[in-house]
Formats: C-alpha cells, sequence, structure tokens
C-alpha cells in the first residue's frame, strides 16, 4: 500500500465497564484469589505471594490477544482491513458508538461529538473496549501497528483497564501504578519502533471510580501511572513525544469523579465525550504547533500536499501550511479546513440527487441566470423542507416566482446543510460547471453555527475561525467552477433560535457579527459581493423582528420578501 504521509493515528482504546466488560480473565482470577487469601501482614508483591509466571503476568506484558471474548476478533479484523485501507474515522472506540464492535446506546452522544467535530478527516480510530496494554501490543503487532502508513501523529489512551485490573489484583496501590506505567511506555517504545517519523501524544489516563466499588484505591494507582509516564515522557525531552492530561475538567474540588460527565465513573458520557474530544484536538493542536515552529520542519512542503489542503491533516486541519518564513505565524491565523462529506440522514441522498436532475436538465439552456446554493433558508424558497413540500413556506416560494419572473435561476439548498456538506454537493453534481451562470449567490453557515454552539459552547473564537474558513472554500470551489459568474456572499442572518436542542447557551450576535465581517474583508480581497441582509431583520433597538422570522432562524412571508428584495439588490 502507497504511505499516507498525512494520517493521524488514534490509539486511544475505549475504557471499560467493570461490571461487565471488563470480567478478569482466569489468570487475573486466580491471581487475586491467591492475593486475598494470604494472611494481611504478607500482602505484598513478593514471591510468597506471587508465583514467578504470575509476576511475569504482571510485569512482563507479552502481547496477548483475547480470541476468547466474543466479537474482540472480528473488530480487530475490522481495524486491521480499515488500516490496510487508511479510510476510516474515530477516536476511542466510545466515538464509533460501539462496545467490542457492537452498537451501544450510552455511547450515542459520544458518536455524536466525533461526527461533529472530525466527520471525513483521514484519522484512524483504533480502540477495542477492555483492552489492557498487553493487547494493543498484539494488536500492533498484528495488523494495527502504523509501521505502512507513516502517519505524522499518532495519540494513545491506554491503561485504564490495566489499573483497574492490578488494583483489584494487587494489595500494593503503588505497585499497581508501577505496572501500569510499565505497560503504557512499553506501548510507546512499539509506536516509536514502528513509526520513528511520528510525533506521538500521550494521553493521560482519566479519572477511575465506579460507583459500587469506591472501596477500591483505583484513583491512587492512575495517579501513579500518569506521574510516571509523565516523567518518563519528559525524561526523553524529544519534540516527537508530548504528555497531555485531560483529567481535570473530570473532578471536582474534592477530587471526587464528576458523575454527572462520567455517570459510571469510567466513561464520558454526552458532555463528557465532547469536553475529552476537545482535549484531543487541544493536544493535537500542541503537537503540531511544535512542527510548525520548526523551520527545518516546514520548508519546501510537496505541492500536492498542498493543493490536497493534506499536510498535517489531523481532525480539524488547514488548508495549507505556512513555509519557513511565515513557521513563526499565529495558530490562530492557519485557514481551518473541511472535508466534503454527505448526510447520512434518511432523504438526503434522495433530495440530492434530484437536485442534481435539475442541474443536469438545466445544462441543455445554454447558461443561467442565477443559481443560488445554501441551506433550509435558501430551500424555504422552493416551498419545502428537505424536499417536502411545507406550509409555512409557502409564501416564499410565491415570493421567489414572482419576484424572479422571467430570470432562469436554480434554487440549490437542503435544510440542515453545513459547509461540509455543500461542499461535497458542489463536486458531486450540484457544481455551476457547465451552467455558464451570471450570478451566483451563497447562504451557508448558519447550521455551523448551531452545530458549534451546542458542541462546543465555551471557544467561541474557534467557532468563528472555523465557519469563516469553511465559507471560504466553498467561494472558491465556486471560483474555480464558473470563473466567469458575479459571485454574492449573502450574511448570515440574525439567530434566536426557539427549537429545543438549538438554543445556545448565550445571544449569537456578536458571533454572527464577527463572521460576518471577517466574511466582508474576505470578499473584499476576492474581488466578490457581500451582502449583508440581517439588519432588516432587527428592530431599532437591535432585537429580532419575530413577525419576519417567528422560529427565530428562518424568514417567512413578509420576511421572505425582504431577504429577496436585498439579495436582487446585490444581482441587479
Amino acid at each position: 500500500m502507497a504511505a499516507l504521509p498525512t494520517l493521524c493515528l488514534l490509539l486511544a482504546v475505549s475504557r471499560c465497564i467493570p461490571s461487565t466488560s471488563c470480567a478478569l480473565s482466569d489468570a487475573d482470577d486466580a491471581l487475586h484469589r491467591r492475593a486475598v487469601a494470604a494472611p494481611a501482614a504478607a500482602r505484598h508483591l513478593t514471591a510468597e505471594v506471587l508465583s514467578a509466571q504470575d509476576a511475569a503476568l504482571l510485569r512482563d506484558l507479552r502481547p496477548a490477544s483475547r480470541s476468547s471474548l466474543p466479537g474482540w476478533l472480528d473488530l480487530h479484523e475490522q481495524l486491521a482491513d480499515e488500516v490496510a485501507a487508511a479510510a476510516v474515522d474515530g477516536c476511542m472506540e466510545a466515538y464509533r458508538g460501539t462496545i467490542v464492535g457492537e452498537p451501544a446506546d450510552m455511547f450515542t452522544a459520544s458518536k455524536a461529538a466525533w461526527a461533529q467535530r472530525a466527520t471525513a478527516q483521514r484519522a484512524l480510530l483504533l480502540g477495542i473496549s477492555g483492552d489492557q496494554a498487553m493487547h494493543l501490543l498484539w494488536r500492533l503487532q498484528n495488523g494495527e501497528g502504523p509501521s505502512k502508513l507513516k502517519p505524522k501523529a499518532i495519540t494513545l489512551m491506554i491503561g485504564t483497564n490495566d489499573a483497574f485490573h492490578l488494583t483489584r489484583v494487587l494489595p500494593d496501590t503503588q505497585e499497581a501504578g508501577h505496572v501500569t506505567a510499565a505497560a503504557v511506555m512499553q506501548c510507546i517504545r512499539e509506536l516509536q519502533r514502528q513509526a520513528p517519523q511520528a510525533r506521538i501524544v500521550v494521553l493521560g489516563l482519566l479519572p477511575l471510580q465506579p460507583p459500587h466499588m469506591r472501596r477500591l484505591p483505583f484513583g491512587a494507582a492512575v495517579a501513579v501511572a500518569n506521574k510516571e509516564v509523565q516523567h518518563a515522557v519528559q525524561r526523553q525531552a524529544s519534540d516527537k513525544l508530548v504528555f497531555k492530561d485531560c483529567s481535570t475538567p473530570f473532578v471536582n474540588a474534592s477530587g471526587e469523579v464528576r458523575l454527572d460527565l462520567m455517570p459510571d465513573g469510567v466513561h464520558p458520557e454526552a458532555a463528557g465525550a465532547r469536553i475529552l474530544l476537545k482535549c484531543l484536538l487541544d493536544a493535537i493542536h500542541l503537537l503540531l504547533l511544535s512542527l510548525c515552529n520548526n523551520p527545518r520542519s516546514m520548508r519546501a512542503p510537496h505541492p500536492r500536499l498542498l493543493a490536497a489542503g493534506a499536510a498535517l491533516l489531523v481532525f480539524t486541519a488547514f488548508v495549507r501550511l505556512r513555509t519557513g518564513r511565515d513557521a513563526g505565524s499565529s495558530w490562530a491565523r492557519m485557514p481551518e479546513v473541511v472535508q466534503p462529506a454527505p448526510r447520512a440522514d434518511a432523504g438526503w441522498a434522495e433530495f440530492q440527487s434530484k437536485l442534481v436532475e435539475e442541474v443536469t436538465a438545466a445544462k441543455a439552456k445554454q447558461g443561467m441566470d442565477i443559481i443560488a446554493y445554501g441551506d433550509s433558508i435558501t430551500e424555504a424558497f422552493r416551498g419545502s423542507g428537505y424536499g417536502h413540500q411545507t406550509p409555512k413556506y409557502k409564501s416564499n416560494k410565491a415570493t421567489w416566482r414572482r419576484r424572479m419572473g422571467k430570470r432562469r435561476a436554480l434554487l440549490l439548498g437542503i435544510s440542515g446543510d453545513q459547509t461540509m456538506h455543500l461542499l461535497w454537493r458542489l463536486q458531486n453534481g450540484e457544481g455551476p460547471a457547465g451552467l455558464n451562470p451570471t450570478s451566483i449567490t451563497l447562504m451557508i453557515g448558519t447550521n455551523d453555527v448551531l452545530h458549534l454552539n451546542v458542541l462546543d459552547p465555551d471557544d467561541e473564537e474557534h467557532i468563528i475561525r472555523s465557519v469563516v474558513s469553511k465559507v471560504q472554500l466553498c467561494v472558491r470551489e465556486l471560483q474555480r467552477q464558473a470563473p466567469q459568474a458575479s459571485i454574492i456572499m449573502l450574511g448570515l442572518l440574525p439567530l434566536q433560535p426557539v427549537k429545543p436542542g438549538q438554543v445556545p447557551k448565550r445571544p449569537l450576535a456578536g458571533q454572527l457579527a464577527a463572521i460576518n465581517q471577517q466574511l466582508r474583508d474576505f470578499a473584499e480581497q476576492q474581488d466578490v459581493a457581500f451582502q449583508d441582509c440581517g439588519g432588516r431583520f432587527l428592530h431599532k433597538n437591535g432585537t429580532l423582528n419575530a413577525s419576519l422570522m417567528p422560529d427565530g432562524v428562518h424568514p417567512v412571508r413578509a420576511g421572505s420578501e425582504l431577504l429577496l428584495e436585498c439579495m436582487l439588490e446585490a444581482v441587479d
């Protein structure tokens, strides 16, 4: 297989469910019974308590499979196939929404968080619930290793299940932590052996305290393991090895596990999953910053990588990297890239195919006057939502027909679409190439803003930067396909959603103003028109006029008239 020099490999192994999926192996169980049966004064790690075979089990960390566990070998083989194909998304197995390959409702939020932040990026997810370091070592040596992938970045999170098992087996908490740390370091050495060019982020273990097993000092073993791994990483003094501790948000002021983030004391769920994913992103950002600030590593990047936007593509990646001249440039100035992606929603592909048919039919007309691209606000002028006629948009449809008159116009909007979906559509049958349009209007980014404010509400700077950079990509794609057309970027309209689940924690006016201003600046640089229609939907005191946008998102009736009037002012 050809090397993939820009792949980010994630060996973040899912944490176990102590009461269910982490049953002790026969050897572990025998060891546990022997330790418990020993006199209290003799319960320490000595030959009197443990046989030589037992000690080897704990210390040598010989690679071992879990082939006796139903589904484990099947999932390993699937992951090995994904490594061979190098075309899979993921983070810890929880972010796949599964436990040992089987769908799990408890990880639905984790899967959604991954889809929001990392959909369609070239990142491999190689995690299996309940695995210990010895199992990961076996997997690395049997098809899941990075040697042939040549990744730029690897994140590693392993050892939770080691700490869990060892704390139950060994009466000495310190020894449990020591052995766990040694296990993690052995995995690090294997990764360094197979991928010497890669930069590795080692993620510290999260707090571990199942509510029904509070008497056992899991937290102490985890703390020892994290401290020793961190020191070992620091002793290497290598810019290719970084330690990142993500545990702080998961404990309260008294040091107890926050059960609102980890209901079972082990697995981050919902908000916890988003926090962990953000920490993963921050860890990779830290790693890439060290690379970006190294002029030698940034010199003369391969032009194919720049054109593909693939250089150092990790989760949220970048359109292009600075060369040596800009090696010290601010990370925030680097434009974010989004991989084009279709949606998996039922009915989306069917409606998108219908739009492709309309584009194909329009090509026979030898030129269009206007093509309008966007999301539900644009689709509403068809009188539909997601391809289905919707009574509340009936007036929008009538307004469009009346104002368009004899203009040859195409409406290409799909409700709920984000920039990544529109980019995919432009490249898969809905692009303006061959249509020879006179004018193109673009209104996209509203759903990006809503989703990002639900997913990552505390990072306003990232939200603004992300939306702006992605809209810019849509503009560049339109310019590439239709260089003769006049392109009009429409600013995002005011947002004050009333639908449950969409309501953000804070007013969005400041974000929208910043996004629109940056888009206006970009338009001036690109010789593209920018039209901000948002002020027409506000009262004099700056509040939203609910009669124009009853749901706080979509213009209807008089609102649709105002929007189309504003749009045509820029077109004409």
